[in-house]
Parts: C-alpha cells; structure tokens; sequence
C-alpha cells in the first residue's frame, strides 16, 4: 500500500481520506465523520508499549 492522505475540511470532524497505491494511483477516497481518522489511532497496548520505552529513554516514571 502506498501514501494515505488526510484532510481536514472546512467542517470540523469531516475528514477528506484519500489512499493510494505505491505509484500513487488512487484506491479509495472517502469522508469520514469523526474526531480523528481511523487509519492514524493507535491500539492502546502500543500506546502502552511505547511510553514504558520512552519512560525507560528519559528515566522518567511510569
């Protein structure tokens, strides 16, 4: 799969989501009425997984 691009529109929570291909050729171009797009929301045991190592880098508490 190739680039995703996203855009907010002039309606706050329309998001204009556009997928290509590796050359760029369109795959799929559709609205999506939410807070944020779903291709760019993380799983929570990734979000988890990712703070106990940034923790773990600055020697920051959990």
């Amino acid at each position: 799969m190739g680039a995703s691009l996203l855009r907010e529109t002039g309606f706050a929570g329309i998001w204009w989501v556009r997928h290509e291909d590796v050359e760029g050729k369109l795959l799929c171009e559709l609205l999506e009425v939410t807070d944020v797009p779903e291709i760019v929301r993380a799983y929570r045991a990734d979000i988890e997984a990712a703070s106990a190592r940034l923790c773990g880098l600055t020697a920051l508490p959990n």
